[in-house]
């Protein structure tokens, strides 16, 4: 790197770094391997630069880390030293070089778009920097990007070929971007399918069922849940000892399986105290009953998730959001805006990740949304009652005040109770694919199996549909 590597400083959006971070200026080109590349909030280093895998859940808030491939261990393909200190150097130009970018997520999205060029010369024994010294490696090199992406793979090896001076080395020089581009692949990546109308109606009423039940039996279901964690408080000692992730399971107050002892307080089981509070119904209905074991008190943890999940796939339904979207939406997301013609209308309120991020997007919806933002903010201050008392989230006040619609189930009795992540980062919204396959109750397969009317309605908006997906009888495969 001809240029000074102090002039460069941390670009991405976060006030976790700051002029008088560690990590903020470059202190060489390259770093030093045990750099501070990730700090927390708490000034715990969570990655240094020759870590084999980078967390960057402090800059990202949800899950997200780079892994470089040169670890000992893990599921990864297999990067050599020297092309995986290539690739960090790329992230750290991201990151800290003349042009940063400013998400965390983006710099993830060029770390995938250049490491299949590590992965192959790795296989190839060559280095990447040296890439153009062999023809036949950079031939194959067009098999191994994604059709998906493959103009923005070609554009972002144009950048690294002009800042070549800044970072020190190129991949692809201008002859090899040539050939690159002449095998372009031919077509544009898919979109998600439009849903033939009988099932979308269909599968959104569906949703809205579910809500209304809950709301119906929403003062039943919050006492119930009190009274669950003044229990598990009693026979835990607090509700700080409860929430534990190593707390004997003998003290569970609805373990009928174990005697009395150490101060626990045996509840009787659970099915008997959801009887009690008016739950019996609304459980069974969308969770089942085990007719030998009967509900278990996990169950009510369950039923929570089914509703949020069903309140953000409703929501979903009338704002077109993506799925992150979505998923990033908080209690206060609903405002009602005056128009002089159209009277009161909805605007979903939060963050988009289509073209430039913007943290302050707006959706017109329908007024149907309301009931599922009522639901979902009812569930998440619940559960914020448990996430406040448990030194593993600590929510900041204005998370306690305005908490985020997809909430984790952090209760005591769940079974991810020992699992919990700081609430900063955020849980990833899973495919409703996955929602259905675990609660699948929620809807009937056979409602959802594709009509011959069904499938000429699909097929005059998406001619190209697959035949092995799409098909009459088969079961309509649901997508955010």
């Amino acid at each position: 790197m001809k240029a000074d590597p102090h002039e460069f400083t941390f670009g991405l959006d976060s006030n976790l770094v700051t002029p008088a971070s560690l990590n903020y200026r470059l202190p060489s080109w390259p770093p030093p391997r045990d750099w501070p590349v990730v700090i927390d909030k708490d000034g715990k280093v969570v990655s240094r630069w020759g870590d084999p895998i980078w967390r960057l859940w402090p800059w990202h808030g949800r899950p997200l880390q780079l892994n470089f491939g040169d670890g000992k261990k893990g599921r990864a393909k297999r990067i050599d030293a020297a092309n995986a200190d290539l690739l960090r150097m790329v992230v750290t130009w991201l990151i800290w070089g003349p042009r940063p970018v400013k998400k965390a997520a983006t710099v993830a999205f060029y770390f995938h778009t250049v490491k299949p060029i590590m992965e192959l010369c790795s296989r190839d024994g060559i280095r990447a920097d040296s890439l153009m010294r062999f023809p036949k490696v950079l031939e194959r090199l067009r098999a191994r990007l994604a059709s998906s992406y493959y103009d923005k793979m070609i554009a972002f090896l144009h950048r690294l070929h002009d800042d070549r001076e800044s970072l020190g080395f190129t991949l692809v020089d201008p002859g090899g971007l040539k050939l690159l581009v002449a095998a372009a692949p031919d077509g544009a990546p898919e979109q998600t399918v439009y849903i033939p109308p009988r099932i979308w109606l269909y599968q959104v009423g569906r949703l809205r069922e579910c809500l209304t039940d809950f709301l119906t039996h929403r003062k039943q279901v919050e006492a119930c849940f009190r009274f669950c964690l003044d229990a598990y408080a009693a026979s835990y000692g607090s509700l700080e000892a409860a929430l534990t992730s190593k707390k004997p399971d003998y003290k569970s107050p609805f373990n009928s399986a174990s005697s009395e002892r150490n101060g626990r307080i045996y509840q009787g089981r659970f099915s008997e105290a959801a009887a009690r509070f008016g739950l019996a119904e609304p459980l069974s209905k969308w969770l089942g009953n085990d007719q030998e074991q009967g509900l278990g008190v996990k169950a009510l943890s369950s039923y929570l998730s089914l509703v949020n999940l069903a309140g953000l796939a409703y929501i979903a339904n009338f704002t077109l959001q993506r799925k992150e979207e979505v998923g990033s939406l908080r209690a206060s997301c609903l405002h009602w805006e005056k128009d002089e013609q159209l009277g009161r209308v909805p605007i979903i309120c939060g963050e988009t990740t289509k073209t430039d991020p913007d943290s302050d997007a707006r959706w017109v919806t329908s007024p149907s949304v309301e009931i599922a933002v009522e639901a979902l903010s009812a569930i998440t201050h619940l559960r914020m009652l448990c996430a406040k008392p448990n030194p593993a989230a600590r929510p900041a006040a204005a998370d306690q005040e305005d908490p985020y619609l997809l909430s984790a189930a952090t209760e005591p009795w769940s079974s991810k109770s020992g699992r919990v992540m700081p609430y900063g980062i955020r849980s990833m919204v899973g495919s409703l694919g996955g929602v259905l396959k675990r609660f699948p109750l929620l809807l009937d397969r056979e409602q959802m199996r594709i009509t011959r009317e069904d499938l000429k309605v699909a097929l005059r908006l998406n001619p190209t549909l697959p035949e092995e997906k799409f098909a009459v009888g088969k079961v309509w495969p649901l997508a955010w």
